[in-house]
């Protein structure tokens, strides 16, 4: 599954991630096709984002699970540590 980059990509990527084989976020800045497309609704989109996936014509962007932002946060509220001394 290829979803677009947005306000709610981190949440939708943590919901799904369970139910598909595979979901990647893509940056839609680099998706001109479907970011800039004179035809836009969710259908439309959607049809254009399953080429790109089926083509391998994106860019990924990363999103981290929500394990390695639990640890991240808990270090955050709980080190004296300087950056950079993140064990993670």
């Amino acid at each position: 599954m290829l979803i677009e980059e947005g306000e709610m990509a981190g949440w939708v990527h943590g919901i799904l991630k369970a139910h598909v084989a595979s979901i990647t976020v893509c940056d839609p800045k680099r998706n001109a096709w479907v970011a800039k497309g004179t035809d836009k609704n969710d259908g439309v989109d959607a049809a254009k984002l399953a080429e790109l996936l089926r083509l391998g014509s994106f860019s990924a962007v990363w999103h981290p699970d929500g394990g390695e932002v639990a640890a991240f946060r808990s270090w955050c509220s709980t080190t004296t540590s300087a950056p950079g001394e993140w064990p993670g």
